[in-house]
């Protein structure tokens, strides 16, 4: 007799930032999806997680899902560097190692697709590490924006190059002035 998995709900909350409204998304305490409402894949990939955990999804902001707007909005406002709310990823086991490898890329600093690729002894992968950024659900989070082109360009990314350069540049701004601080406290 097969036992019956139980469902898990998913809870749900869209909220405002400077660069657009985001739905992020928790199951079991664990953020499995922060993305811009407006990117082109959102509604297959809300449609995949409802698929997964069957329990249906509600708008509701659990503790992770305020964690999650508490810390976005430091990060952004610039008094943030690094993010602690606990993740529920899911991917293949390339993809998981590509967002481990972006998860490393310190903030105010960007990889290429071929360094990223070289980092995980697959040089060849150029193109699949692209291919999984484009999947990473965890925008922002994840950090596929810090992963540029290797002549120097912005290259691809799912929520606009636009936001993608204003994030290079509002993390350029925080290590500058994070350098600026800490040289003055030093004199």
């Amino acid at each position: 007799m097969a036992m019956h998995t139980p469902s898990r709900v998913l809870h749900t909350h869209r909220f405002g930032t400077p660069l657009g409204e985001m739905v992020a998304m928790a199951v079991d305490g664990r953020l499995c999806m922060l993305e811009f409402h407006d990117r082109a894949e959102i509604q297959r990939e809300i449609a995949t997680l409802r698929a997964t955990f069957d329990g249906g999804a509600v708008e509701a902001v659990d503790a992770v899902l305020a964690q999650t707007v508490s810390e976005l909005g430091e990060y952004l406002a610039g008094t943030r560097r690094e993010f602690t709310m606990p993740l529920h990823i899911e991917g293949t086991k390339f993809q998981r190692a590509v967002w481990d490898q972006l998860q490393q890329i310190p903030i105010g600093e960007t990889r290429s697709y071929a360094d990223v690729a070289r980092d995980l002894s697959n040089p060849n992968a150029t193109r699949a590490v692209g291919g999984a950024n484009s999947s990473n659900r965890l925008a922002i989070v994840i950090p596929c924006h810090r992963v540029i082109a290797s002549d120097g360009g912005l290259g691809g990314y799912a929520a606009g190059l636009d936001r993608k350069q204003w994030l290079l540049e509002h993390e350029a701004r925080v290590v500058a002035k994070s350098a600026q601080h800490s040289l003055l406290t030093f004199a």
